[in-house]
């Protein structure tokens, strides 16, 4: 897809649609259908105790951990050529209050376990939700409405780069491909039927950008290096949704409201 994502300030809202963020830091190397290597277990079990406090049994070999804490809706995943954290919507404040304070496992798992100085790529994803109740009589037609009414009509009409099919799903799944300078993007849109209620629908926003590997991220430069692409999925984001989601967006709760009308 031929597009310009042009710069936007940066902003928090009061309200957001944000279900899931994803941060990937990760090698290049292993040939598709390749056999996972193992993670070194000695620096591995070392790296899991001073980092949470976790013992990792002795004699034990893997290519892959995992750390859960569903109370803060928090999941780290180490391989032997990458390690990711996910963060879902129920303690979510912002990116740089929530995500950065935690990028430093991930950098301590590349650095001491997979003992790199630096990274080849980093992955940024975001999955926005957006609910909408359906009227007792309708069609298919309503989904594609709802979705040009919530997103980018110019991103909606481009041509696809594929489609992908979705449990739930009330349409397939559209992917699009952007690129800059720096970044390659791609965006998912389709919708689902909500998990919970037959009559309300959901329209996704799945987005992600990935760092073009044609320099290594050095770890000592790698916060800064998140932080800008950051930015530039806060662009990306703004691009794909239609001014009925940041008008929504915009809209204080009712507690702000509140205490606005009282200082006046």
């Amino acid at each position: 897809m031929n597009v310009k994502i042009e710069q936007t300030p940066y902003k928090i809202y009061p309200n957001t649609f944000l279900q899931n963020v994803v941060v990937v830091m990760g090698l290049e190397g292993n040939v598709t259908g390749e056999q996972k290597q193992n993670i070194p277990v000695d620096r591995l079990r070392t790296f899991l105790l001073d980092n949470f406090g976790f013992v990792l049994p002795e004699g034990e070999t893997r290519d892959f951990a995992s750390l859960s804490n569903e109370d803060l809706g928090l999941n780290f995943q180490f391989y032997s050529d990458k390690t990711s954290l996910r963060v879902n919507c129920k303690n979510y404040q912002s990116f740089e209050a929530t995500i950065m304070p935690l990028v430093y496992k991930l950098r301590a798992y590349v650095r001491e376990v997979l003992e790199r100085d630096s990274v080849d790529y980093v992955k940024i994803r975001k999955v926005n939700m957006f609910p909408f109740q359906l009227p007792k009589q309708y069609d298919e037609a309503i989904y594609g409405q709802m979705m040009h009414h919530l997103l980018n009509n110019d991103l909606l009409n481009s041509p696809s780069d594929g489609f992908e099919q979705i449990a739930n799903g009330q349409t397939s799944l559209e992917r699009h491909l952007i690129e800059d300078d720096k970044y390659v993007f791609t965006i998912k849109t389709g919708v689902i039927k909500a998990s919970d209620r037959d009559d309300v629908c959901v329209v996704i926003l799945d987005t992600s950008s990935r760092s073009k590997n044609t320099v290594r991220i050095a770890l000592t430069e790698i916060e800064e290096n998140i932080r800008q692409q950051n930015l530039r999925m806060f662009d990306l984001f703004r691009w794909a949704v239609s001014d009925a989601v940041t008008d929504v967006m915009e809209i204080e709760p009712d507690n702000k409201a509140q205490e606005n009308e009282d200082s006046l």
